[in-house]
């Protein structure tokens, strides 16, 4: 957000055009949250299946 100002205050930008910036980055954030939140079960159990004897243990036995 920080950037984002001063960009504002060396373009010159309007008020409204920024805040609309703004609200988008928020939004944007908001819903990368969430995809985070709705995958994190899905993402943890396929990390068990490749500590559980998957096919990680191949890749490790080359490296």
């Amino acid at each position: 957000m920080g950037s984002l100002q001063r960009t504002i205050d060396l373009h010159e930008v309007e008020e409204g055009v920024f805040l609309s910036c703004e609200d988008r980055l928020s939004q944007y954030l908001e819903r990368s949250i969430q995809n985070l939140i709705t995958l994190d079960g899905r993402i943890a159990r396929l990390i068990l299946e490749l500590e559980e004897g998957g096919p990680i243990e191949i890749f490790m036995r080359v490296a």
